[in-house]
């Protein structure tokens, strides 16, 4: 699947959402649910060949691994808090949206965190000197 299909899948979805909404509100955001877990599923198939691409050119370069790996769960997560809260603020529940999204902000600073204090370590060398 390209991201044409994805393009066709979703505006398709959308439509038939849309035409749902007026009648059957509750069968419309299933409808936005599950055209969202099928594109996430293809994201996550091509994000395979992703990563073996950047584990390749990480072992030709200087930079460590972790930094990485703490960028791809940041991006995951930054992704799944992003669907997460444009779900609810389609339902209608912009309260629940904004406490997905705050959550997502506080999970990244958490993932972070042994970067933050690698830096963190690294001032307090230069300060030493």
């Amino acid at each position: 699947m390209d991201i044409f299909s994805v393009a066709v899948i979703a505006i398709l979805a959308v439509i038939f959402a849309v035409m749902l909404k007026r009648t059957n509100k509750e069968y419309s955001l299933l409808i936005t649910i599950f055209v969202c877990v099928i594109i996430l599923i293809f994201i996550i198939d091509k994000f395979s060949g992703f990563v073996l691409e950047i584990e390749s050119f990480i072992d030709s370069s200087f930079i460590k691994m972790s930094y990485i790996t703490v960028l791809l769960k940041a991006v995951g997560v930054t992704i799944i808090g992003q669907i997460t809260s444009n779900i609810c603020k389609d339902a209608g529940e912009n309260a629940i949206a904004f406490s997905v999204e705050t959550a997502t902000k506080f999970s990244i600073l958490l993932i972070s965190l042994p970067i933050i204090s690698e830096i963190f370590s690294y001032l307090i060398e230069i300060m030493k000197i």
